[in-house]
C-alpha cells in the first residue's frame, strides 16, 4: 500500500524523501502521483506534520515538470524525433497547437500529460519565466486538491465526516467546479480562436 511506502521512506530519508520520490519518481517509480499525493495527505492526518508533507509533496512535483522542461529545452529536437510517433506525445502536441499555454496549465490534471506538454514546451524554446508563472501555480492547485482529499475525505471516509469537515469538502468541491468551468471556457474558446484564423 502506498502510505506503508510513504512511511518507510519517511522514517529513513525525511520529509527530502518524499520529494526525492516526487521528484525521480516518474523515472524509477511507476506510482501514480496521484495516488501518492492523496496517501500524504491521508497520512497528514496524525502521523506527518501539514506543512512539510504539503510542501515535500509541492516542490516535489514541480521539480519533476522543470526536468522534462529543461530536457525538452536542452536535449529535446534529438529527443523528439525518436519518440514523435508515440501517443503521449502526439496528444501533447496537438494540445499545444489548439490551446497554447492553456494546455500548459491544464496538462497537470492529465497524468499522461504531465510531464510530456512540459517537455514539449521546453522544445518550443519557451521562456523559463513563462513556464515557471504557469507550471507552478498549476502544480499548487493539483497538489492542493489532492493532499485536500486524501486529508478530508480519505482519511475520515465519506460516510464518517464529521461536521466541521463537511463545509471544508464543500468549499473543495466548489472551487474544483469553478476551475474546471473557467479552464473549459479558456480552452474552448482558445480552440474556436485557432478554428476561425485556419478559416481565414
Amino acid at each position: 500500500m502506498e502510505w506503508e511506502t510513504i512511511i518507510s521512506v519517511l522514517n529513513q530519508y525525511g520529509y527530502g524523501g518524499l520529494f526525492l520520490w516526487l521528484w525521480l519518481g516518474m523515472f524509477i517509480f511507476p506510482v501514480p502521483n496521484e495516488m501518492i499525493v492523496l496517501s500524504i495527505g491521508w497520512l497528514s492526518k496524525g502521523y506527518l506534520q501539514i506543512v512539510p508533507a504539503f510542501l515535500a509533496a509541492y516542490f516535489g512535483i514541480i521539480a519533476s515538470t522543470t526536468t522534462t522542461f529543461l530536457m525538452g529545452r536542452h536535449a529535446g529536437v534529438p529527443l523528439l524525433s525518436k519518440l514523435k510517433n508515440k501517443k503521449a506525445i502526439k496528444k501533447g502536441k496537438k494540445m499545444i497547437d489548439n490551446h497554447g499555454t492553456y494546455g500548459l496549465f491544464f496538462c497537470c490534471f492529465f497524468a499522461g500529460l504531465r510531464h510530456v506538454i512540459p517537455f514539449l514546451c521546453g522544445t518550443r524554446k519557451l521562456s523559463f519565466l513563462t513556464f515557471a508563472i504557469i507550471s507552478y501555480t498549476s502544480c499548487f492547485i493539483w497538489c492542493a486538491i489532492f493532499f485536500s482529499f486524501g486529508k478530508f475525505i480519505v482519511a475520515e471516509g465519506i460516510k464518517n465526516l464529521q461536521d466541521e469537515n463537511i463545509y471544508i469538502v464543500s468549499i473543495i468541491v466548489f472551487v474544483i467546479a469553478v476551475i474546471g468551468f473557467f479552464l473549459k471556457n479558456k480552452l474552448f474558446a482558445s480552440k474556436r480562436d485557432n478554428d476561425a484564423s485556419y478559416m481565414n
